[in-house]
């Protein structure tokens, strides 16, 4: 080259004057050349309006994540440049962002003074540290991704231990679409998941995934999209167009099919063994036991919507004909007795039968309401709707024989007297609709499942929300316990195990008694300043 001859100014040297080779991503506008690759502006990309503050490389070169002024945590697909998961954990702008060493968690920090930790494949929150007295301005992992520290705009170093927030055992989302609003039968230790791509049978007393079967058809119209398990865990059937499968647990082989002449609506297993009662469009009602061709039960025509047993071995059938309640005796193979419910004239979507078998809850739906019906079984008479006013009931559930739990779009939980349908207490959160509720074994623990991907925990003495469980990315469409520990189930079809300290300690019941009766979890601030004391149930 020739002396006094220069290079073309085409972008920004080191201070050496040698122009480091990279990668430019500008994110805030669609043009690339050649020289860039730029992040594209679909969901989950920043826009021009929210610029962000700090980016960060994983340790495995996989990923890159962004703060932005907006609030949110961006992560991207570094290979491809495709948006994988947005986290909303702070509110106001964050100022910096940190991977673990093993690149599975991220660490934030912003303008809130909070620091949270959040698990990059799940986008769920693992942990929120304490608030810094202001803004945190850097957060950083140490190499053994044991502790966590932040500085803060006042001149204090915050150092915490890291722990994964009590999550035992979770799996992988699977994709959108994984719930419905009324689920038909309640979570228990024997779980499925059910997604467009398929359905998963977990046991979640050993975190095991006993098989993967095919999803329910057709979706989404379907209205029992779950497939039922045995109490045992060794069979499961699912509903497919026009038949049910019947699959050997574990391992997924198809041992049975049974043929129905309309699309299959409803069905369930007994209590114990593998009778198996199955419902379609057009009113049949089969009874299916092994080694036995099934046999039809007598019913109107007209689709039959949800099916159960009760503990006495009984089938309960809910049709849509004559809006009527029929319980079978199965051994006469005859009705044994007809509960009139067509004053409703929503479709009964799910039923849930007291533990000895006296009460039944109907959950009926339509376009615009959920509504649950209290009915006493024994006395063969309507009992109570348990609802007040226009309440949208996503799920209701006997905690025992003499209570039930209800969770609704309005953000509220409800506990009612299961032998007169009275309301005895409502646990009143923020507005974030509820898909769920479960009671603890000694019945002093509430959990809620939320839209927001919460779990939420009340104390049941007092009403009071003692703590807040940042489980799923997504809705938590479902939550029971198991014994000490907290089964939630999230929209995308992830599952969680969560070992919590759930014994209160004995002043607890004293302690909760002076606590806000609400808190607003984006603020902090108490919305109720009132003196301690007991209070009625209105004032709840």
């Amino acid at each position: 080259m020739a002396a006094g001859s220069r290079l073309p100014d085409r972008g920004p040297r080191s201070r050496s004057g040698i122009r480091p080779a990279g990668r430019v991503w500008p994110v805030c506008r669609r043009r690339t050349s050649r020289a860039s690759r730029s992040i594209p502006r679909g969901r989950g990309s920043p826009r021009c309006h929210a610029p962000a503050y700090h980016v960060a490389y994983s340790p495995d070169g996989a990923w890159i994540a962004s703060a932005s002024r907006d609030g949110v945590v961006r992560v991207w697909d570094a290979s491809s440049g495709s948006p994988a998961a947005m986290l909303r954990d702070h509110h106001g702008k964050i100022l910096w962002v940190e991977f673990d060493p093993t690149s599975t968690q991220i660490a934030s920090a912003g303008v809130d003074g909070a620091v949270t930790v959040s698990d990059r494949a799940t986008g769920a929150r693992v942990a929120t540290f304490e608030r810094a007295h202001r803004e945190a301005k850097m957060v950083r992992f140490s190499p053994d991704t044991h502790e966590l520290i932040a500085a803060s705009v006042d001149g204090i170093a915050h150092v915490w231990t890291v722990h994964d927030s009590y999550r035992r055992f979770g799996s992988p989302p699977r994709g959108k679409g994984c719930g419905t609003d009324v689920v038909p039968r309640e979570d228990g230790r024997f779980l499925a998941v059910s997604c467009e791509t398929g359905a998963q049978i977990w046991d979640t007393a050993s975190d095991k995934l006993l098989a993967e079967l095919p999803a329910p058809q057709p979706l989404p119209s379907i209205p029992d999209p779950y497939p039922a398990v045995t109490a045992l865990g060794d069979r499961a059937a699912v509903a497919l167009g026009n038949t049910v499968a019947v699959f050997a647990l574990p391992g997924g082989a198809r041992i049975r099919t049974i043929e129905h002449p309309a699309l299959v609506r409803a069905l369930a297993f007994a209590p114990a063994g593998h009778d198996l009662v199955t419902a379609s469009a057009d009113g049949t009602l089969f009874v299916v036991r092994d080694g036995r061709e099934p046999v039809a039960l007598p019913s109107p025509a007209g689709a039959v919507t949800a099916v159960a047993f009760t503990s006495d071995g009984h089938a309960i059938a809910a049709s849509a004909a004559d809006h009527r309640i029929r319980s079978y005796d199965l051994e006469r193979g005859q009705v044994a007795f007809e509960l009139d419910d067509s004053q409703q004239i929503a479709d009964v979507r799910a039923l849930r039968i007291s533990p000895d078998g006296r009460r039944l809850i109907a959950l009926a739906m339509d376009k615009s309401t959920v509504v649950p019906v209290l009915w006493d079984l024994a006395g063969r008479r309507r009992l109570a709707t348990l609802s007040r006013g226009k309440d949208i009931v996503l799920a209701a559930r006997f905690v025992d024989n003499h209570r039930v739990v209800t969770a609704s779009r309005d953000g509220a939980a409800r506990l009612w007297d299961a032998t007169t349908g009275e309301l005895e207490r409502a646990f009143l959160g923020n507005s974030v609709v509820l898909f769920d509720a479960a009671v603890n074994s000694d019945a002093t623990i509430l959990a809620t499942a939320a839209g927001d991907g919460a779990v939420r925990f009340w104390d049941i003495a007092s009403g009071r929300l003692l703590w807040v469980l940042h489980a799923h990315h997504s809705f938590v469409n479902g939550v029971h316990f198991a014994g000490s520990d907290v089964i939630s189930r999230g929209y995308d079809g992830d599952i969680a195990r969560w070992s919590l300290p759930l014994i209160p300690p004995p002043d607890l019941a004293e302690l909760v008694s002076c606590l806000p009766l609400q808190l607003d979890e984006k603020t902090g601030a108490l919305v109720d300043d009132r003196p301690c004391g007991s209070r009625s149930v209105k004032d709840r």
